[in-house]
């Protein structure tokens, strides 16, 4: 629009206060201009009319007033020529979508499909099945991918076709990585089973421990539970090998056989209980309920029958206190080669040896039958043999508790010895008697002769 008109003056400044009236004297430098009008003096006698004082400097433009309306517009201009179209402006928002036209019409019917395979047939029910076909269904896969069964989403199932290996029951199995040909059945049987081939385990937490263990075959609940990588055992029973760890091809048979064994090796043992003390002993035999060996270190000790405890390595025990008989259909034949001794001597016990022996009859305390036996008293023999110098010998035995047993069959050779020595007084006697004889015959003759004279 147009400018404005412009604003009025500003007002003039204030006059500053008049001089008394006096002597004209030459024109006084103007005052400063006061910022109000002062207070107007008394009258003064008119005095010579001074000259004009210079005139006060203009005040400040006062602000610029409102603009003025718009004036009328002026009369248009002729159109310029259009410019350049500019660029394309973005995609605007869709717009609403319209309403749905009016359905056209029904098309001619098609012919009818193949009626497709109910997928009732196939499927298999939770609630159970029926009529299916022996050796057509089936659960389980079409390639070799391992089939696996869950039970709270841990491992309860798994069939393996690549490692050969089978496992059936919850967490049974359940760390085995590349072991091979193994078979679990049981809760938690092979639980820990890493990369040992060649496993059975059958039973709750049989084989539970082993890692790296092969050829190993645990029959029952607790079975070699503890086992990790001992190879080669054999345990059929409850709590069976219970406690072995790294014990190799060791066989136990029986509820608590080889129970306590650790690391103990080559071990057989058939009954309930049977080598249950054994701990790190090798090459031991426990056969029958109980038989057991006295201490957990032994090696080669043997135990046959119920209870029976052997004392020592390389050593068999028969029967416990108990038996009152032990028979065989033929003799005992012991080892006497000559090859199996060293230091052959000729025996010192002889007839003085035999002489000092006292041979009595006795009854057993359980014989209830209360037969007679023949033998020595052990503590007898044992004196005996120590006052012939006979300290160290094989005859007298003492086991753990004290008990003494006596070996019978060493007391041949000082019997045979005592006979010999017989015979020869025998002999020398003969000799004697012989000549006695010869004489008698003599002095005969020479009494018959005298009678003929």
């Amino acid at each position: 629009g147009l400018n404005g008109a412009t604003g009025a003056q500003g007002p003039t400044g204030t006059i500053g206060t008049a001089g008394t009236n006096g002597t004209n004297g030459a024109t006084g430098a103007q005052g400063p201009t006061g910022s109000s009008t002062g207070v107007t003096g008394a009258t003064g006698t008119n005095g010579t009319d001074g000259t004009n004082g210079t005139n006060g400097t203009n005040g400040l433009n006062g602000a610029t007033g409102a603009q003025g309306p718009t004036g009328p517009i002026g009369t248009a201009g002729t159109n310029g020529i259009n410019g350049a179209t500019g660029a394309q402006g973005p995609t605007g928002l869709q717009g609403l979508i319209g309403t749905t036209g009016a359905n056209g019409a029904t098309g001619v019917t098609g012919t009818n499909g193949t009626t497709g395979t109910d997928g009732a047939l196939t499927a298999w029910s939770l609630t159970g099945n029926a009529g299916t076909v022996d050796g057509t269904n089936f659960i389980g896969t079409t390639d070799s991918v391992p089939l696996n069964i869950r039970v709270n989403n841990q491992i309860a199932g798994r069939i393996d076709p690549n490692l050969a290996n089978s496992f059936w029951g919850y967490l049974a199995g359940n760390s085995n990585t590349t072991g091979i040909r193994n078979t679990a059945n049981g809760y938690q049987a092979l639980y820990s089973n890493t990369t040992g081939n060649w496993n059975t385990a059958n039973g709750f937490q049989a084989l539970y421990y082993n890692s790296t263990g092969v050829t190993n075959t645990a029959d029952g609940s607790g079975a070699m539970f503890s086992n990790t990588t001992g190879s080669g055992n054999t345990a059929s029973g409850q709590n069976a090998l219970l406690y072995n760890t790294t014990g190799a091809i060791n066989t136990a048979i029986g509820v608590n056989a080889l129970y306590s064994n650790t690391t103990g090796n080559r071990n057989t043992a058939n009954g309930m209980n049977a080598l249950v003390s054994n701990t790190i002993g090798n090459f031991n035999t426990a056969l029958g309920f109980s038989a057991d060996v006295a201490t957990g270190a032994l090696t080669n000790a043997t135990a046959i029958g119920n209870g029976a405890l052997v004392d020592a390595s390389n050593k068999v025990r028969i029967g416990n206190t108990a038996v009152t008989n032990a028979s065989v259909q033929v003799a005992w034949t012991i080892t006497s080669d000559r090859r199996w001794k060293t230091d052959i001597q000729n025996s010192s016990l002889g007839l003085s040896f035999i002489n000092t022996l006292r041979p009595v009859s006795y009854y057993r305390l359980n014989d209830e039958s209360k037969k007679t036996e023949y033998g020595f008293i052990a503590q007898e023999l044992d004196e005996a043999l120590t006052k012939a110098g006979a300290t160290n010998n094989g005859i007298i035995s003492k086991d753990n508790a004290g008990m003494y047993g006596v070996r019978y069959n060493d007391l041949i050779s000082p019997m045979v010895k005592a006979m010999q020595e017989l015979n020869t007084t025998n002999e020398k006697q003969q000799q004697m008697n012989e000549k006695q004889q010869q004489m008698i015959e003599s002095l005969q003759q020479q009494i018959e002769a005298l009678k003929k004279k």
